[in-house]
């Protein structure tokens, strides 16, 4: 079984008919269009991509992300079967394209709301490069406790509080990840047959910030911001409650009594637990926390998630599909050159995906200008991908500006770039 779900403009007519008309037309697109074919065998167990349309996703229900066969074994693959797509189950949704409103207490901004699904994130989560199984863990697990809450299981039986915890070093996509998880699940867990829009509220704290402005008085606006959170799940919407650097509103009380820190530091844990315990009631809330710091976070909290899942730094397969992603929207941008790239539709960038057939047994035949070209640029993508070992995704995604930079005013060629490219990570290594 394959999911399929498409955005819509604001001038789109969610009238009941046009809704099963549109939702007729997309199934016939799917099931017609070699592209879409091609793309499904490519991209295994899944994509998006900006189709005549709409902003089109196709994944399969057991594996629902975006995989590379440079990931997983590709024999192994559960490839969506575009037959079994039924206009019916085809999620229709319309996007918000409202500014993030900010919550303010006495000059301070307590939080931000967004609501989802919004335009702005309708790309990220096919963009963010993880190993197979996590995208699908983080789904599943949110997935997980929404059954729970649906038939009303007692939670003094079996316990949750329905909060996650990410960790890692800095740069590796903690809070995009849970941004991104926020807009998925605000369209798939969404009923299909109407039109989905609005249907989740995002609200981000930044507790560094929170606790660093109201230091003497942590314990009181904790108790302000969880009393405005759940004023906003009273409305019965969805709410993703992502918290950043929880740390500092976390922090293990045994460790800064220790360490003969500021009392407020204690008080701020108590009240953080408490208000976490009180939340529990609302079947609607979903809290996604991140840490750098995860030695210093209490144990009682720790204890308190449901999950607790650690993102690596991106590993050689990963890091070359992030580098590859970078190539193709430079190239279809036509901010670089290059004779490799071969869908902009789809967003592809593959360097072995040329084929000549002067070669023989797929071979490059070392005469014709791709095969010239493909040879230097997959060397060039190997050296990247080795020498950039041990740099987190946002360095990764921040150093093409830099290479960019170096390149030539008169050549902006792809393998100019790579070669730009390279002597920006031997810098790095000096």
């Amino acid at each position: 079984m394959a999911e399929v779900k498409i955005s819509v403009s604001a001038d789109f007519d969610a009238s009941p008919d046009n809704i099963v008309a549109f939702q007729t037309m997309v199934a016939q697109m799917v099931h017609e269009t070699p592209d879409i074919q091609d793309m499904i065998c490519r991209h295994n167990t899944g994509f998006s991509y900006y189709s005549s349309l709409g902003y089109l996703t196709i994944r399969s229900h057991s594996e629902a992300q975006k995989l590379s066969p440079c990931l997983i074994n590709t024999e192994s693959v559960d490839r969506p079967n575009l037959k079994d797509i039924s206009p019916e189950s085809i999620k229709v949704y319309l996007p918000s394209a409202d500014e993030p409103e900010e919550i303010v207490h006495s000059n301070t901004v307590l939080y931000s709301t967004l609501h989802l699904p919004h335009i702005h994130l309708q790309t990220m989560w096919d963009n963010i490069i993880l190993p197979d199984t996590v995208k699908t863990q983080l789904r599943q697990l949110v997935r997980a406790s929404k059954r729970l809450s649906l038939h009303n299981v007692d939670p003094n039986i079996v316990s949750m509080h329905k909060m996650l915890l990410l960790h890692s070093v800095p740069g590796c996509g903690k809070t995009s990840i849970a941004t991104a998880l926020a807009q998925e699940l605000s369209v798939d867990l969404a009923p299909p047959g109407r039109i989905i829009t609005n249907t989740s509220l995002l609200i981000t704290v930044n507790a560094h910030a929170l606790f660093s402005k109201w230091f003497s008085e942590s314990g009181k606006i904790i108790t302000r911001l969880f009393t405005s959170i759940a004023e906003e799940a009273s409305d019965n919407k969805e709410i993703y409650l992502l918290i950043d650097e929880i740390e500092s509103l976390a922090g293990s009380r045994e460790r800064a009594m220790a360490a003969g820190e500021p009392s407020d530091m204690v008080r701020a844990a108590n009240a953080m637990l408490t208000q976490l315990d009180q939340l529990k009631r609302f079947s609607n809330v979903y809290i996604l926390c991140t840490t750098n710091l995860i030695e210093t976070l209490d144990p009682a909290f720790i204890d308190r998630c449901d999950a607790v899942i650690n993102l690596a730094l991106p590993n050689d397969a990963a890091r070359r599909l992030i580098l590859e992603g970078v190539v193709a929207e430079l190239v279809e941008k036509q901010v670089l050159t290059s004779l490799l790239y071969t869908n902009a539709a789809a967003h592809s960038f593959n360097i072995n995906v040329h084929s000549c057939s002067l070669g023989g047994n797929g071979k490059p035949c070392q005469q014709c200008s791709k095969c010239l070209e493909q040879a230097r640029v997959q060397t060039l993508f190997n050296t990247i991908v080795t020498s950039s070992s041990g740099l987190s995704g946002r360095q990764l995604r921040k150093l093409p500006y830099t290479a960019l930079s170096l390149c030539n005013a008169n050549d902006f060629s792809l393998t100019t770039f790579l070669k730009a490219f390279i002597l920006l990570l031997q810098e790095r290594q000096r």
